[in-house]
């Protein structure tokens, strides 16, 4: 087979920290033979922009700044970072990887075909609609703005011109794509990194806990689970209520906290705030119950969440709402229910899931079976490599 070789452009620093860039392309695409050349803006301010040995190619790194103005030399500095690839690495890549990106993008695709290469396009994220909730909320124009170009940029220079787009989930590829293009989308939904779940040990719990993993956050209705929670206890559940993560912006946690007071939780209900991966899925991996309750408006029923994936890989049965990803998992694996995004149905689901230990851990092990076949990133790299070996 032929070995592919990608220049990597995207708004992740270096060194990337999501697993489905580092995990996706570095690790399991050098397994399979493929070399990859990254180009990013550092992630700490350097001195300046440098190069270095990363999995199977090279990273060239453009120096991100400090101190005045920093935020505008970094825009400018991240808008050229982008053409990086004209002039280091390779003489030809088979594609240039672009993902999340929007304003720099029509340049970067005529870089690519005055170069030759094709341009693949990968977004995770339905940035535009984020933008328009945001401008809603808060009444700026700005983020209108920004919301009214980005969609544009998207659906008539990107989505059109890209040579392929990979997207996160099959909801967003419903999103985006027509009856006419629907072929050129192909979703990779958020997967696992098998090798690091295997050495959680999990943190051992005198009570029973149900956790929920993820940011603390009021835009994602995290006051959702608690106001849940709170109805389960007033059904007779004997459990706590684990928060696992830090918040998002400032004053989310005092918001929540307030909350928990308000409905009388405060000995029932923890908030570790932020930990490191390892220490939250201990703390995760050590719980009865995990739950995940998305908010259902178009910015997130075409996401794939992660704490979903992440529970099943730790052998955690679940309860979670009818959010497409969310349902398609529990539906093909059996590691959990999937109810509607109501106070009384998850705590029903929670009081019911709780009363049959047996059950709960049936489940667990459907959930962690299941994603160690279908969602680990050396399943998913194996069908974007595929992908883009049809497309050559």
């Amino acid at each position: 087979m032929k070995s592919l070789s990608l220049a990597y452009l995207s708004r992740d620093r270096f060194p990337p920290l999501r697993p489905d860039v580092r995990v996706l392309f570095g690790q399991e695409f050098q397994e399979l033979g493929h070399k990859v050349d990254w180009f990013l803006m550092a992630r700490e301010p350097v001195e300046k922009s440098y190069s270095t040995d990363f999995y199977s190619g090279r990273a060239w790194v453009t120096r991100n700044s400090s101190g005045a103005l920093s935020r505008l030399k970094n825009l400018s500095k991240s808008f050229v970072k982008d053409f990086r690839f004209l002039f280091f690495g390779e003489r030809s890549y088979d594609f240039v990887v672009y993902k999340d990106q929007f304003f720099s993008a029509p340049f970067v695709m005529l870089a690519c075909k005055l170069k030759g290469v094709d341009f693949v396009y990968w977004l995770s994220y339905p940035y535009h609609l984020e933008y328009d909730l945001a401008a809603k909320d808060k009444g700026k124009l700005i983020t209108r703005l920004r919301s009214i170009v980005t969609e544009a940029t998207l659906n008539h220079i990107i989505i059109p011109y890209s040579k392929h787009l990979f997207v996160q989930s099959e909801g967003m590829k419903d999103l985006l794509c027509n009856e006419v293009n629907k072929d050129k989308f192909t979703a990779v939904p958020m997967g696992f990194d098998r090798m690091r779940v295997e050495n959680v040990i999990p943190t051992q719990h005198d009570v029973t806990k149900i956790a929920y993993l993820g940011v603390i956050s009021r835009l994602r209705k995290v006051e959702f689970i608690v106001h849940a929670f709170s109805a389960a206890v007033n059904y007779g559940i004997e459990a706590k209520l684990c928060l696992v993560g830090g918040e998002e912006v400032s004053g989310d946690f005092e918001y929540i906290e307030s909350i928990i007071a308000e409905l009388g939780l405060s000995d029932k209900v923890e908030m570790t705030g932020a930990l490191d991966q390892k220490e939250a899925w201990s703390v995760v991996a050590g719980c009865d119950l995990c739950v995940a309750a998305v908010p259902e408006i178009p910015l997130y029923e075409c996401s794939s969440p992660t704490k979903v994936v992440e529970y099943m890989a730790l052998g955690k049965p679940v309860v979670v709402n009818n959010i497409p990803d969310q349902r398609l998992l529990i539906e093909e694996s059996g590691a959990g229910v999937c109810v509607n995004y109501n106070h009384e149905d998850f705590a029903n689901a929670m009081v019911c899931m709780l009363a049959n230990k047996e059950e709960l851990r049936e489940m667990g092990e459907r959930g962690r079976n299941y994603i160690m076949k279908s969602r680990t990133y050396e399943h998913i790299a194996a069908q974007v490599e595929k992908k883009l070996m049809e497309l050559l």
